[in-house]
């Protein structure tokens, strides 16, 4: 609603401006019309709305709009993980498969605070195959720079294991990685994108949580283009019209008769 609010009211500012422009260029206007198609009738009054009044009605418009900016830069943005988390995002486990290992990774009660991490490896082929020596998680926030948190995990059979801590310190987004070591085979890394939610209730998804910032840049360029090219436009059918207007007067000087000589004048040259 923030966003729809701010789009309009640069709408807003941009009619204002377009219908200041229409209003002090008549020329303009007419030749906007003759380009939709719509023959120029009669040229817009000018004494309809005084320049004075004019203005006055656009200073009020000013100080209402900036109030609204005013308002709308005060409130804070809705930035907080509750309302660009994805409920869907939020899954109980998550599965991988590396090699012939197949590892499942689950964190309960995946909150705030101490957590159970729990990863099973097990080989689908060998299910009592005891190849694995070592699994330990490494823990990285994915909003933040920073190195990962290495862990080794406790064994709790031949394909179970567990972690258990205050790992997990902040909501949001978590790239949990298991390593587990095997005997004489190369480390299987599976990579997992975890979801730890909020501690309050998730807003709920209306349209889409996802990142705006690359929308707008396209549509932002593809406005900006859009601008340029009317006011080329709207300058190449200006320039046309006074091209077309120029040769008109000069065409009517030139077929006016030439105006006579006095008699005074005709009888000194005779």
């Amino acid at each position: 609603q923030l966003l729809l609010g701010k789009i309009g009211l640069v709408l807003l500012i941009g009619l204002c401006g377009i219908g200041n422009a229409l209003w002090l260029h008549p020329k303009l206007a007419a030749s906007l019309r003759h380009w939709w198609g719509r023959a120029a009738r009669r040229q817009p009054a000018q004494g309809q709305l005084q320049p004075t009044r004019l203005f006055a009605v656009e200073v009020i418009l000013g100080v209402l709009l900036l109030g609204i900016i005013g308002l709308l830069t005060a409130t804070a943005p809705p930035r907080d993980v509750a309302y660009t988390i994805d409920p869907a995002q939020i899954q109980p486990a998550l599965t991988q498969r590396v090699d012939n290992l197949l590892i499942t990774l689950a964190v309960s009660p995946n909150q705030l605070g101490q957590n159970m991490i729990n990863v099973r490896a097990v080989n689908p082929a060998q299910p009592l195959s005891s190849e694995i020596t070592l699994v330990y998680v490494q823990l990285h926030p994915a909003a933040e720079n920073v190195e990962p948190v290495k862990l080794p995990a406790d064994k709790l059979s031949n394909a179970e294991f567990q972690v258990i801590g205050y790992h997990l310190t902040q909501a949001g987004p978590w790239q949990i990685a298991v390593v587990a070591e095997r005997y004489g085979k190369p480390d299987a890394i599976a990579t997992f994108q975890w979801v730890v939610p909020p501690a309050g209730e998730l807003q709920p998804v209306r349209i889409s949580k996802a990142a705006l910032a690359p929308l707008a840049n396209r549509l932002a360029l593809g406005f900006l283009i859009m601008v340029m090219v009317l006011m080329a436009t709207m300058r190449w059918f200006l320039l046309r019209q006074s091209q077309r207007t120029l040769p008109a007067h000069e065409a009517t000087g030139a077929g006016r008769p030439a105006p006579a000589m006095p008699t005074a004048q005709k009888a000194a040259h005779s």
